[in-house]
């Protein structure tokens, strides 16, 4: 685990000699190497070396060369102590993931959720570390080491480093969790402080962990959150007005077709945008309906921004047994059908349209339409 890190973060320091440094005042980007180079010298460039440095396999490389008595022994596994440098680079890690979040465009929630899970994985592997280094630490100038420590209790000093490591880690767990101090209880004073550090610190980032993960949960699907709570509140007024049971089910079928379980105020996000993202986000609306009217094809695309400006979307089912009639809309509209079926019924007196399925639909006011028209007044065919 820990060569695999080494390597990554050994990569990374490549990487940050040709990553641009962002200026925060103006949002400029510095691409020049020399600059860069210089600022990453200044910076992180030390913290980034001591703690990439293999150690483990440096000692081993040592060790094989020439014999290394209990003292000396000792001082190294004291410069170990460097390694804990790692935790200045969580920040980063969790900088590249947001960084990663913002360029795929993914959903923000999402990624709390993995910088979570990153902070704690990293948490518990440090404590985890933590217990072992220690216990190997104040054990280095003893032949046989002490019997009381909670590594000679589980006979892991000459066990594989990954049986090692899973016992660390189950130690540290339960302090993290508060379940307990492990396979076994701590009895030299140092075990003692590094699990009592282990709890605190590891209480610590457990209630962070509830909180924002709750948080997290609270925030996610906001609109159709937001749609439960209206449909909660429509269906309450009309039990207080004991509304009809029929009614009450087409009101009912009626908020589920229009807003599809999903309740937002489309005007205030279109309000809060620019003029061009906002066009551009009409355009997008209704780009199946601007490709499908032939009365849009041919025109200039000013005039079809306009258009699409003005639209008013509504929708009309079956089930709530609705007419439309030229007489009940203003004549002076056009509806641009979006998708359904319906069926004309044509009489002396009055026309009519009969709807037969939902029907989203556009209205659009002809005095308004004149007004885009070209000079001449017609309209493509």
């Amino acid at each position: 685990m820990s060569s695999v890190f080494s390597v990554l973060f050994l990569i990374d320091i490549v990487l940050n000699f040709r990553t641009g440094i962002v200026r925060a005042q103006s949002d400029s980007i510095i691409l020049d190497p020399t600059l860069i180079a210089r600022n990453y010298l200044k910076t992180w460039f030390i913290i980034d070396v001591f703690s990439t440095i293999p150690y483990d396999t440096v000692l081993l490389v040592v060790m094989k060369v020439d014999s290394i008595d209990h003292e000396k022994l000792a001082i190294f596994k004291y410069i170990r102590l460097l390694e804990l440098l790692k935790i200045f680079r969580l920040s980063r890690v969790i900088r590249y993931v947001t960084r990663f979040q913002e360029a795929l465009v993914l959903n923000s929630l999402y990624i709390r959720v993995i910088n979570l899970h990153i902070v704690i994985f990293f948490t518990l592997h440090w404590i985890s570390c933590m217990h072992y280094l220690v216990a190997d630490m104040f054990n280095a100038g003893y032949s046989p080491p002490k019997s009381n420590t909670w590594v000679t209790q589980l006979k892991l000093w000459h066990q594989p480093v990954f049986i090692q490591y899973i016992n660390s880690v189950i130690r540290a767990l339960s302090n993290m969790a508060c379940l307990g101090y492990g396979n076994e209880v701590p009895r030299e004073p140092e075990d003692i402080i590094t699990t009592i550090m282990s709890i605190m610190v590891g209480a610590t980032f457990f209630a962070l962990f509830v909180g924002n993960l709750s948080s997290i949960l609270i925030n996610m699907d906001v609109a159709q959150k937001k749609y439960a709570e209206v449909l909660n509140q429509v269906m309450e007024y009309m039990r207080f007005k004991q509304v009809p049971k029929e009614l009450q089910h087409r009101v009912i079928l009626y908020y589920e077709q229009r807003y599809r379980r999903n309740f937002f105020n489309e005007n205030i996000i279109l309000e809060n945008v620019s003029d061009v993202l906002r066009k551009e986000l009409q355009m997008f609306n209704c780009r199946s309906l601007v490709e499908a009217v032939p009365l849009m094809q041919g025109l200039p695309q000013g005039i079809i921004q306009g258009i699409v400006a003005r639209l008013k979307f509504e929708a009309i089912n079956n089930t709530a047994k609705q007419l439309i009639k030229m007489n009940h809309f203003n004549t002076r509209k056009i509806m641009h059908v979006y998708h359904g079926l319906f069926r004309c019924i044509f009489h002396k007196i009055s026309s009519s349209v009969r709807i037969l399925w939902v029907i989203p639909c556009f209205l659009l006011n002809t005095e308004q339409l004149q007004s885009w028209l070209p000079a001449d007044g017609q309209l493509p065919h």
